[in-house]
């Protein structure tokens, strides 16, 4: 997806600009300058040669394999929480520190000869996961070290999954009873109007009209709603939240080709405000969408979007 600025020499990034020489970036909002990163996941700004990261960037430079490492991290593998680090390798939560291995210190000398045994001694005695999958140097940490379940996490909102296939796929899930309660007023009894609530409302325990789950209305709730001239929610924040990422697109692109078709859209739901370069010709053009071959959206190209619209 393209932003303000343009992405070149890239493949399969998603919510990303700016980028270049860069393949399989997701979810990096203000991925700006970033060059010759792959498989990276959440943020960006300024990366460089980065590989398999999560949560990474602000001018990082060849960080590897790590998750939350910023800013300004360069030559970092396997490692969590570093901020102005560089050549560290197995760490966790250090600031402003060089030549670290599993939070210890050794001179330049030692540090480069000892990380080089350990990535031998990872290759010849590889970590292997419940379902056989080998972990040698260069893998990310293997799923069964997280600490979350599946469906605690951003993941199952883009690749929804049933437990069972979780478990069966190694992931783990972790389920969170709810507490119990004693409702007392149903969402359909929910005044319609913003007039008509009063402040007794904060102790209703109401039920939400969706997953029949109890919630409340909390005091700054209430005077935004009031204040906006809103009706009070019948639906708990949890099911309003799902809602919500729902109408943003899945992470996958799709292979589309342009829809327009002369003077319309091949749908006929359209009509081209100019004459495009094509002529009355199909465009034809080819090229990846988050925008799903079932979706009503119209598609076009980003030379026949750019005549319709400038």
């Amino acid at each position: 997806m393209l932003g303000s600025r343009k992405n070149e020499n890239c493949n399969e990034l998603i919510d990303c600009e700016g980028c270049y020489g860069s393949d399989h970036l997701t979810l990096s909002d203000g991925c700006i300058d970033s060059k010759d990163c792959y498989d990276c996941t959440v943020w960006g700004v300024n990366m460089e040669l980065d590989y398999e990261d999560c949560l990474c960037g602000d001018h990082s430079y060849s960080v590897k394999f790590s998750s939350n490492c910023w800013p300004a991290c360069k030559d970092i593998e396997y490692s969590i929480g570093l901020v102005n680090c560089s050549d560290c390798f197995g760490c966790v939560s250090l600031k402003k520190k060089q030549y670290y291995i599993l939070n210890k210190q050794y001179t330049k000398e030692e540090y480069f000869k000892l990380v080089e045994k350990i990535k031998k001694h990872m290759d010849d005695f590889p970590f292997i996961d419940k379902k056989g999958n080998i972990y040698k140097y260069g893998e990310f940490f293997p799923i069964e070290f997280s600490p979350f379940g599946y469906n605690n996490t951003m993941a199952i909102q883009y690749f929804n999954m049933s437990k069972e296939k979780a478990e069966e796929s190694g992931y783990p899930w972790i389920e969170i009873p709810h507490g119990e309660y004693q409702i007392t007023i149903k969402s359909e009894q929910l005044p319609d109007s913003c007039e008509e609530i009063k402040t007794d409302i904060l102790k209703e325990i109401i039920e939400c009209a969706m997953c029949k789950n109890a919630y409340r209305i909390m005091e700054n709730e209430l005077s935004f709603y009031k204040k906006e001239k809103l009706p009070l929610p019948n639906l708990c924040s949890e099911c309003r939240y799902e809602i919500r990422i729902s109408d943003r697109l899945k992470l996958e692109l799709y292979k589309r080709q342009c829809m327009c078709f002369g003077e319309n859209d091949s749908s006929g739901k359209y009509k081209n405000t100019v004459k495009h370069s094509h002529g009355n010709n199909k465009c034809g053009e080819e090229f990846k969408t988050g925008y799903a071959p079932d979706r009503p959206e119209i598609i076009y190209c980003e030379k026949c979007y750019q005549q319709e619209v400038y």
